[in-house]
């Protein structure tokens, strides 16, 4: 690495990082949505059903036509594409700030938007002692929900599942999972209306699914790590539905801890995307137990304000106008746009047509 190339990418992080959207091919349709949010010309359903927002991961599915894709890519001002990881890591200082200490040149998060067009299959995530020890990752997939939009689809409200009904058995379970009954598997987990601007955090080793006609940013930890219930008909055998796993490895994945509606319910958060806040202020959308993995706040400003904590964020508009403004820049900002904010970056937010709402996304406390 030259001193060419810490000063160029010193000099990015000088400055707001536009983030175009970087489609990511899954296993099922969607995107629809968030292709409508992010103002794309195309706004159909299709396999390119997510677009992951500052992405320095790669996702475990390959490109369909061949190689890797999830990482997002940097356009420099002398024209090379370089990747997102490599540009923090040449100047992980600039970028991340105090973080490096903890764990250099990595932010230690992933934003996706979401919007499945039908039902995501019964799944599950992984905690990191699962994931280390058969995915060789250093990390699980702890995961929050920041519903921007449910109108549901085909007349159906939207909803979602999440964790294991009362009553629930190990041995329910694997008999559903082993005959491949998709009704008898969804029927095993609570059901529950959602709707725009909940606000979901999904531990690892809870089932869950949510159904189409969602639209949701996704804040995770940086691993896509996920074992599927429901694979017939979805991937094309178990082992694809599995991570290749065995069938009694991936099986144990899934903790068959029957809870109460009332329990199950505490997924939901108390802070909501659309909440009436005092304006010109910061609030946290996830509470204490989400810290160690990551962090979602958000921005109502009426008039102006100044992130304190001066932390690598990444950054969703999600409602309004204004302007993002600091030394040496003035960029206008509106609902769809993303961007990163270097931790060293001075930065101020105005608002121009209304309230501006800005989901932030950081690392763990």
């Amino acid at each position: 690495m030259t001193e060419a190339h810490d000063s160029r990418s010193a000099a990015l992080a000088a400055l707001p990082l536009r983030l175009d959207p970087n489609p990511v091919h899954t296993f099922y349709e969607g995107g629809g949505a968030w292709r409508r949010f992010r103002g794309l010309s195309s706004p159909a359903d299709s396999r390119w059903a997510e677009d992951w927002v500052g992405s320095c991961i790669d996702s475990r599915s390959p490109h369909p036509e061949g190689g890797t894709q999830g990482v997002t890519r940097v356009q420099m001002p002398d024209g090379e594409w370089v990747s997102l990881p490599r540009l923090i890591s040449e100047a992980p200082e600039k970028w991340l700030g105090a973080d490096t200490e903890r764990w250099g040149a990595d932010p230690r998060f992933q934003v996706k938007l979401v919007a499945p067009r039908d039902r995501v299959p019964l799944h599950v995530h992984p905690d990191g002692a699962f994931a280390e020890t058969h995915f060789a990752s250093p990390c699980g997939k702890t995961e929050a929900w920041i519903i921007v939009d449910a109108p549901g689809t085909d007349g159906e409200p939207a909803y979602a599942g999440i964790g294991f009904r009362e009553g629930v058995t190990e041995e329910q379970f694997r008999h559903a999972f082993a005959a491949q009954d998709r009704q008898a598997l969804v029927d095993l987990v609570h059901r529950t209306p959602i709707k725009g601007g909940d606000v979901v955090l999904v531990p690892p080793g809870v089932p869950h699914y949510i159904s189409g006609g969602t639209f949701f940013i996704e804040i995770q930890e940086p691993a896509d790590l996920g074992i599927l219930a429901e694979w017939k008909g979805v991937v094309p055998d178990e082992a694809s539905g599995t991570g290749g796993l065995t069938t009694e490895t991936a099986l144990s994945c899934f903790k068959v801890a029957p809870q109460a509606r009332e329990q199950a319910l505490e997924a939901f958060q108390p802070q909501g995307l659309f909440q009436t806040i005092a304006p010109d202020q910061e609030v946290a959308l996830l509470g204490a137990s989400a810290a160690p993995c990551f962090q979602a706040r958000l921005l109502a400003v009426a008039d102006s304000y100044a992130p304190e904590d001066w932390r690598y964020s990444v950054n969703v508009v999600v409602e309004g106008e204004g302007l993002l403004s600091g030394p040496g820049f003035r960029e206008p900002i509106r609902a769809g746009d993303a961007f990163i904010t270097a931790a060293t970056l001075d930065h101020r937010y105005q608002a121009t047509t209304g309230l501006l709402r800005v989901v932030r996304a950081l690392g763990p406390s």
